[in-house]
């Protein structure tokens, strides 16, 4: 496996990389690579030695499997970086673009243009899911500020926190509070948090379709009890049989959480969809 070797002085001499302001970067610090604009330093802030062994053992399992992933869209660890013999960081493709937060806001595009966003991300999460078992791959850590538009192509980020073999990867607040919390179907792991699956992956997606049908509602806080009703009340304004199942499968502890993009071109998303307007009925 192909590693970069930096001395503390060539580290100091990084020129760091601007993030636009249209993109939200992470824990870590972006370098620009000496004389290959197309590749970009990710350098962790962290100290912790017990966070670092961990990353690099997970990141050097992800690059030794980028064959067998073959997932285009997904922006993977190239190469590791060691400071001074200690592990530092990550080198990655160099891919310009906006986060998808910025598109998915009520009345910022058409509704056919989200609908067109939510799919691709809908397509690159079932790319995740069909991936050889042996992987035991998962996104883990999906929410909008994870993937990215660029020349009308998304890409997915942040890619060194995913789960694979038996290395656990990275789940957000979707998953921390209210709503997942109170269903049984998604295990904890150590740190109280479920653990990161093609199920929480499929979890988090509807989450954010369910923030954009709901006028911004933080959906993923509410009981599994108004969630219910929440769905039997688009059901009655007249939504799609099987992108409901799809939203109802979150919490049937029997199958797999469906992937809804399949059903994306039924959604419906008008003022009487918003969750405050359901609050008046329920």
């Amino acid at each position: 496996m192909k590693t970069i070797d930096l001395t503390k002085k060539q580290y100091k001499k990084l020129k760091p990389l601007l993030i636009d302001e249209d993109i939200n970067a992470s824990e870590a610090s972006f370098f620009k690579v000496p004389h290959n604009p197309n590749k970009i330093y990710k350098m962790y802030q962290t100290k912790r030695t017990d966070i670092l062994e961990h990353k690099e053992e997970a990141i050097m399992d992800i690059i030794s499997s980028k064959k067998q992933i073959d997932i285009p869209e997904l922006i993977l660890p190239e190469e590791l970086v060691y400071v001074e013999d200690s592990f530092k960081g990550i080198s990655l493709d160099y891919v310009k673009g906006c986060n998808i937060s910025l598109f998915l806001k009520p009345n910022v595009l058409p509704l056919k243009s989200q609908i067109e966003i939510l799919k691709e991300l809908g397509t690159i999460l079932q790319k995740i899911k069909n991936a050889p078992k042996n992987l035991n791959l998962a996104f883990g850590d999906v929410h909008p500020d994870n993937f990215m538009m660029s020349d009308n192509k998304m890409y997915a980020i942040d890619t060194d926190g995913m789960n694979i073999h038996n290395h656990n990867g990275r789940v957000n607040y979707f998953l921390a509070t209210g709503l997942a919390s109170s269903i049984s179907k998604y295990p904890l792991a150590k740190d109280s948090l479920p653990k990161a699956t093609t199920d929480t992956d499929i979890f988090c997606f509807i989450m954010i379709i369910m923030q954009l049908l709901s006028n911004n509602k933080l959906v993923y806080r509410i009981s599994l009890e108004e969630y219910k009703k929440y769905l039997d009340y688009l059901d009655h304004l007249g939504f799609n049989t099987k992108l409901l199942e799809s939203f109802a499968s979150i919490y049937n502890p029997n199958i797999d959480n469906i992937n809804p993009t399949n059903y994306l071109d039924n959604l419906i998303i008008n003022s009487k969809t918003s969750y405050n307007e359901f609050k008046k009925h329920f």
